[in-house]
């Protein structure tokens, strides 16, 4: 498993294709000039993404690129979604 930080008190976690997004508040912006810190796993081994409850947005390009993408499951908690959250 490997983990870090993407927000002030956000956690992420990924193991066994699972990118997993816990703590509170509100998730960091990405982009091409600053990639997201799971970036090496978006192309080949994200298959599915959790948004735990406490986390009130996802950055831009966060997710964007992730393309074995076959689930997401987004808490009721997140009220924004960022530029091209989901894109490509």
């Amino acid at each position: 498993m490997q983990t870090g930080t993407c927000g002030k008190n956000l956690i992420w976690s990924f193991d066994d294709g699972t990118l997993t997004i816990c703590g509170e508040g509100v998730m960091e912006d990405f982009s091409d000039d600053r990639k997201a810190p799971w970036d090496k796993f978006k192309f080949n081994a994200i298959k599915k993404i959790i948004v735990e409850d406490g986390a009130t947005s996802i950055g831009d390009e966060a997710f964007s690129r992730c393309f074995l993408l076959t689930c997401v499951v987004i808490s009721n908690s997140v009220i924004s979604l960022g530029d091209g959250a989901f894109s490509f």
